[in-house]
């Protein structure tokens, strides 16, 4: 039994000796540098690539740039126009000025004519005094006593009334009826006024 443990020991250790053994082995350099370069080579390529692209392209924009300017300039030639028409080419429209020598003639000279128009206006009826009664008094024999009115001297001796005396005095016997008093006024609606109007030229 102790040999076989012995034995196994030694195994496990031996091969863990050969694990150290395989990492401390140096390791080969890969070609990094190489593949750096290569990679810096093509992106510097590239970026040449571009650049003389664009300059291309800002050499042919400029001549075209430059063509376009030369056609537009010989288009644009304005030949010298005389007279009272002046063209643009620009715009294609043409514009005429004209001046017109015949004499004026003198306006037509209105005709007024006033016409009067009389004030506008009705009739009222308007009260002066206001109508009225008025109470007609006589003389009559008034018993003292009593008051009461007697037509006779005679009336009153014979009264069975108590009035033992009388006097004289002024008694209302009716009354007098006096109708208002009015007078027809002119009350003015619209004051007269003048009217000038056109009724012709000369």
């Amino acid at each position: 039994m102790n040999k076989k443990k012995l034995f196994i020991i030694a195994s496990v250790l031996a091969a863990i000796g050969l694990v150290v053994m395989l990492f401390m082995l140096p390791k080969p350099k890969t070609n990094n540098t190489a593949k750096h370069e290569t990679s810096t080579e093509t992106s510097t390529s590239n970026k040449n690539d571009k650049k003389d692209n664009k300059q291309s392209d800002k050499k042919d924009s400029k001549k075209e740039d430059k063509k376009e300017d030369t056609s537009t300039t010989s288009e644009t030639s304005v030949t010298p126009t005389t007279g009272t028409e002046v063209q643009n080419n620009n715009n294609n429209s043409s514009v005429t000025t004209t001046t017109n020598t015949t004499p004026s003639q003198p306006e037509p000279q209105p005709i007024y004519q006033t016409i009067h128009h009389e004030e506008v206006g009705h009739w009222e009826t308007q009260v002066i005094a206001e109508a009225w009664d008025e109470p007609v008094y006589e003389r009559k024999i008034i018993g003292n006593n009593t008051g009461t009115v007697y037509a006779t001297v005679d009336e009153f001796a014979f009264n069975t009334n108590g009035d033992e005396g009388y006097h004289v005095g002024n008694v209302q016997v009716g009354t007098t009826h006096h109708d208002a008093v009015t007078q027809q006024v002119w009350v003015v609606d619209q004051a007269a006024w003048d009217e000038t109007i056109i009724v012709g030229y000369r």
